[in-house]
């Protein structure tokens, strides 16, 4: 997922603290893979996955405890893109893998209902959704793992929200801050308009279509700056061999379905409902459950 951009950016350290009474967007999906694929699997008495819900249990309970206002963005379907077109108000069913299954899906939305969080099902992709509510100032920021979303023009991102500060990378803790990037600075730093972003991840490869064979960071660039906003002679120029046109993966990120038809209220948790969820009906540790609700 994403484009690999990372070490050409320039990025803020942060605090969570200097989050406080921010409203973040978060890109659920990435979050919850994270946990699926990283965390020791945990299952209930029914032999039902709950990883996820301990994960987004503590995560979600330390950003509200500072103060921070996240809402969770849930991916829709992927888009098919010679039939993609702007629209909105199209079925909102939220991606099905492998991983990411129906019950993974009910259960998270039940569990962010329950602390309070507002939940947003994006048409297509969350990244796209949580960009367009950044770009309409209705949150402060999108976040997320990757990069994606500055693609999709939202103009910060905060990088690590969730994470915790330390962890495991080939069996070795490594230290994890939380950063902002800025789109604006970063396209002054690389020289760039925000279409010639867009050019430069197609390059080196997006959710969309596989990168350009031998082209990485430092070559991307030049070509892109070489060839300016003349992005149809850039095309030609390189060996693009994918079965769409790179118009129609362009157009298809310039244009990805996005809502306005949400709401952004945050609750107190509902913590009879979530000891409830948690312990009675999915087996949680009560010390530990009781423990995470007295923060809140």
């Amino acid at each position: 997922m994403g484009f690999a951009i990372g070490s050409a950016l320039v990025r803020q350290p942060i605090t969570r603290e200097s989050l406080r009474g921010k409203r973040i967007a978060v890109d659920t999906y990435v979050e919850l893979y994270q946990f699926l694929r990283t965390m020791p699997v945990l299952r209930d008495k029914k032999g039902q996955v709950t990883t996820h819900l301990s994960g987004l249990l503590y995560r979600t309970i330390n950003l509200l405890a500072l103060g921070i206002k996240p809402c969770f963005v849930l991916d829709g379907p992927f888009p098919e893109i010679r039939k993609h077109q702007k629209i909105t108000g199209i079925p909102a069913h939220a991606r099905i893998t492998q991983t990411i299954t129906p019950h993974i899906i009910a259960s998270t939305k039940t569990l962010l209902a329950l602390l309070g969080a507002p939940v947003i099902q994006s048409p297509s992709e969350g990244e796209a959704q949580a960009a367009h509510m950044a770009k309409k100032k209705k949150v402060y920021a999108a976040a997320s793992q990757d990069f994606d979303s500055l693609l999709f023009g939202a103009p910060r991102i905060v990088f690590n929200l969730t994470l915790a500060t330390t962890r495991k990378v080939a069996g070795k803790k490594v230290l994890s801050g939380t950063y902002l990037y800025d789109l604006e600075q970063n396209l002054k730093h690389l020289g760039l308009g925000h279409d010639q972003l867009i050019a430069l991840a197609m390059l080196l490869g997006t959710d969309f279509n596989p990168g350009v064979q031998d082209i990485g960071i430092k070559r991307g660039l030049e070509l892109v700056k070489r060839y300016n906003h003349r992005l149809d002679k850039l095309f030609r120029f390189v060996p693009w061999r994918y079965q769409y046109t790179w118009k129609e993966v362009y157009d298809c990120i310039k244009t990805m379905p996005v809502t306005n038809r949400y709401k952004l209220q945050w609750k107190k948790p509902n913590k009879q409902g979530l000891y409830d969820f948690l312990v009675k009906e999915h087996n949680f540790s009560e010390q530990k459950v009781r423990n995470a609700l007295n923060k809140v």
